[in-house]
Formats: structure tokens, sequence, C-alpha cells
């Protein structure tokens, strides 16, 4: 058994994103002001999908999160 661990950016990025914490503070600190104004970063739920092939998922990361949209403002 090989001790080399492959990717290990990939790891570290799926363990760190895989912590609502983290996952809100990230996207609160990198996303656009325009896109954070159409979301509620309290509502981020992590989902247990993964849109990865079997064979990519000890090399690759893929952490998907699902958030509450706020309704478009609707000038009348």
């Amino acid at each position: 058994m090989s001790t080399v661990i492959h990717q290990p950016s990939d790891k570290f990025f799926r363990l760190s994103m895989g912590e609502i914490k983290v996952a809100t503070e990230f996207f609160a600190a990198h996303l656009p002001a325009t896109l954070l104004e159409q979301i509620d970063l309290n509502t981020l739920q992590l989902q247990k999908n993964s849109f990865l092939d079997e064979a990519y998922k000890a090399t690759e990361a893929d952490v998907v999160y699902s958030v509450q949209l706020y309704p478009p403002n609707n000038p009348t």
C-alpha cells in the first residue's frame, strides 16, 4: 500500500469546505457582493450529492452546498 498522498490540496479543500463555518466565511469573503445580496448564507447546507465519477473521488475535490435565495426585487 502506498503512503504517498495524491492531491493533498484537494483533500485539504474537501475537509475544510466540508465545515459549514469555514465554507460560510469563504463564500462571504470571495463571492461578489451582487451575488451575496441574493443569497442567505445562514441557510447554507452541505449536500451529500457528488458530481464526480467513482474513479475520480480519491483524487478530486467535490463539495456541494445548497443555499436559500432571496426573492428578486420586483420594482413596481
